[in-house]
């Protein structure tokens, strides 16, 4: 291998657009470090840990220690936060055996290469800088570190159950929703005169007026007769195929629904109570919007088809099901919501006809904390639309300057597999830089493609995100940056 196959071959992951780790075998390379190269391939002479230290020196990059060395291009250490043996195979890389002192084949110099920037990136949110925080640890120090990213699977598994939740009913969950709570309010003895009963009445008049006796009240809220406010079309499909041919069976059927309100209510406020003395042991939180019985009916499916996957059940995982909590006012319920995402490990934002602010708001509060977020998007236009288009599927760690992506999975088995391989530090990824734009890097989960790290090829964006984050942390050094 010559010098130009060499450059080549390393051009999947060096870039000359930075100085740094990433320069270390471009066009611009020491010609000293090329002839040794050569020279591993031609003369099976090995990169050995000084002759590695002195072309890192002509790069101008720090040196390495013992540990790194070893670390990367001597062992493949199986207690990593995410699947190396996997992530090798899926990129096509050569782990070392473990029984060699020196680097003697080009494939295993890359391959440690890919490691160290896939984990610097991933970890640090830039390359360069990475590399200099990890190049002088100890081979112990790289093991606790890594090791100490990875989720204690035994200990989830073994924790044993919560205490049991009142059951409600999926078809009347619905009722847990504000709107239904802004209606007939906290008191079961003065709730008559409600917005739901208003309309009914109203609507109920109006098709009196057109000579019809008995009516479905599902007919009521068609909007033949007047139109429904967004504060009673929740009601729509609470009926069933009820009819009525007077105000009072309307008012009846009014205070039946008020009943089981009521008693949902109190079994949602209980469920709250349970989810906080728990707080500290939370594993996924789930982000939605619902508008509709049906969207409670669905969310509660899907959270269900979950807890039940084979693949995942035997994990015991506790969720945070929004179809089953209420709280004393929408204040409240903001603070509890922030306070779940804050506690959960990994959020899942299940994608809809329409969006809301509070599921979107939560979903980048928890990228924002650098939690693992999966988008399920049931539709390929979805789907390509959060993995590919919307800016903000990538957002930053306030508390590190980490770009962290959402994972985006189309069907409920898809985000199942992703929770397994996200607890059982079984994920796969990928390092890919753009071809069109040097020193653009990604890291992608391998499964379902999504970009889940970048780190920008644009300098001025660089040089001053991380003079903010320089200034904010000690042990961010602008410097480090380009």
């Amino acid at each position: 291998m010559g010098k130009e196959a060499i450059i080549e071959y390393f051009k999947a992951i060096c870039s000359d657009k930075y100085d740094g780790i990433t320069k270390f075998i471009t066009r611009d390379t020491n010609e000293i470090i090329f002839d040794t190269l050569i020279k591993m391939e031609t003369e099976k002479i090995p990169l050995s840990l000084i002759k590695l230290n002195q072309c890192f020196a002509l790069a101008r990059l720090r040196t390495v220690s013992d540990g790194f060395f070893k670390y990367y291009w001597l062992s493949a250490n199986n207690e990593h936060f995410y699947n190396i043996y996997k992530t090798a195979k899926t990129n096509k890389l050569d782990l070392p055996s473990g029984t060699k002192k020196d680097i003697d084949d080009i494939k295993i110099l890359y391959s440690g290469l890919y490691r160290i920037f896939l984990d610097c990136l991933y970890c640090f949110g830039n390359i360069k800088f990475g590399f200099n925080q990890l190049c002088s640890k100890s081979y112990e120090e790289l093991c606790n570190f890594f090791k100490s990213m990875r989720i204690d699977t035994d200990m989830i598994i073994q924790r044993g159950s919560p205490l049991e939740f009142d059951a409600i009913s999926p078809d009347d969950k619905y009722l847990i929703s504000e709107t239904v709570y802004k209606n007939f309010g906290d008191d079961p003895n003065r709730y008559s005169e409600t917005q739901l009963e208003k309309f009914l009445l109203e609507s109920y008049k109006a098709a009196k007026k057109k000579n019809i006796s008995r009516i479905k009240i599902s007919d009521l809220f068609s909007g033949k007769y007047i139109e429904a406010s967004d504060q009673v079309s929740i009601f729509s499909d609470g009926f069933g195929e009820d009819e009525v041919s007077s105000e009072e069976e309307i008012k009846a059927k009014v205070a039946d629904i008020a009943k089981i309100f009521f008693s949902t209510r109190k079994k949602a406020l209980n469920n709250t109570k349970l989810y906080l003395s728990f707080v500290n042991d939370l594993d996924v939180y789930v982000a939605t919007s619902m508008r509709t019985k049906n969207d409670f009916i669905d969310i509660h499916n899907f959270i269900e088809s979950l807890a039940k996957n084979e693949k995942i059940k035997t994990l015991g995982l506790r969720y945070f099901d929004p179809t089953m909590s209420a709280a004393e006012g929408h204040e409240n319920k903001g603070i509890i919501e922030c306070l779940m995402v804050k506690a959960s490990r990994v959020l899942i934002y299940i994608a809809g006809e329409k969006d809301s602010y509070g599921k979107a708001a939560e979903a980048a509060m928890a990228l924002s904390l650098g939690k693992p977020v999966i988008f399920f998007c049931n539709t390929r236009q979805k789907e390509a639309f959060f993995r590919d288009v919307h800016p903000l599927s990538r957002l930053v760690n306030f508390e590190n300057g980490v770009v962290g992506g959402a994972i985006v999975c189309t069907t409920p088995q898809e985000v199942a597999d992703t929770i397994d391989r996200i607890y059982r530090n079984d994920m796969v990824y990928s390092l890919v830089q753009a071809d069109d734009k040097p020193g653009h890097y990604c890291i992608k989960d391998s499964f379902t493609n999504s970009t889940i790290r970048v780190q920008t090829d644009d300098r001025l964006l660089t040089s001053s995100f991380w003079n903010l984050f320089g200034r904010k942390h000690n042990k961010l050094e602008s410097k480090s940056h380009d």
